[in-house]
């Protein structure tokens, strides 16, 4: 099923839930959650020119992994997605067991820098390659650090409930926004550290379908409008999130 296709039935359904998901930043009950993809080389080749206008939002792209992996279609998602309007965001899949500091160096040399209106960096967390919950920790966010250093953007934290409930429990990542993961539920539970923060983006599967993606992809909402998503944008622009702003976590 094509969960996303603009003229299909079951899309009214689909972002009716969605939107009662995402109320707490909606500012009125009738409108749609900014939607989105997330992809890599296991997307294979995208053409992003066949997707339909208007229907996707945002792509979050993947650009490296470790200290010396460069995911192999980033330059063409990268560009592509920028080509036709689509807001693109960069992520880094982290290795505890790798340097974190070279980590973050490598994914800056990678992306180079950020236009003001990309989406901020991401670190995706999910394996600990053995380290203990204090090491990966610690590891992160001297990940995040560093690349909010080099890039002038705070970072997001992608990662899925049961496993930032056991490793990611440390109060100072709550500081960043979250992109959580979670499938076949009417909204994400989220990890204790952000319980009093909330969720900025959800990915809500990981076998959806898109026009220009011959594979399945993941789909992704906003907790908020398109026009909450270019302020959550734009706030996050000049790094930390100036805390009066209505999209930044209390």
């Amino acid at each position: 099923m094509r969960l996303f296709d603009p003229i299909g039935a079951s899309l009214a359904a689909t972002l009716c839930a969605l939107c009662l998901a995402a109320g707490a930043h909606a500012e009125a009950a009738d409108e749609e959650p900014a939607r989105g993809i997330d992809v890599s080389h296991y997307q294979g080749r995208i053409r992003w020119d066949l997707m339909p206008a208007g229907s996707l939002h945002f792509a979050f792209i993947k650009a490296t992994g470790g200290t010396h992996r460069v995911d192999p279609e980033f330059d063409n998602n990268w560009h592509g997605a920028r080509e036709v309007g689509i807001t693109r965001g960069a992520y880094h899949f982290f290795y505890a067991g790798d340097d974190p500091i070279a980590q973050a160096e490598h994914f800056a040399r990678t992306v180079i820098s950020l236009r003001p209106d990309d989406l901020p960096p991401v670190i995706d967390v999910e394996i600990t390659d053995g380290a203990t919950p204090e090491a990966l920790v610690d590891g992160v966010l001297a990940w995040l650090r560093t690349v909010e250093n080099r890039l002038g953007r705070r970072p997001i934290v992608y990662t899925y409930h049961a496993f930032a409930n056991q490793y990611l429990v440390d109060p100072r990542l709550s500081g960043y926004p979250l992109w959580i993961a979670a499938y076949d539920v009417r909204q994400p539970v989220l990890p204790a550290a952000w319980d009093d923060r909330g969720w900025h983006f959800w990915q809500h599967t990981h076998n959806g379908s898109f026009s220009g993606v011959n594979t399945p992809v993941d789909l992704n909402v906003f907790n908020g409008s398109l026009g909450q998503l270019q302020q959550f944008i734009r706030d996050y622009a000049g790094g930390a999130c100036p805390p009066e702003s209505p999209s930044c976590p209390p």
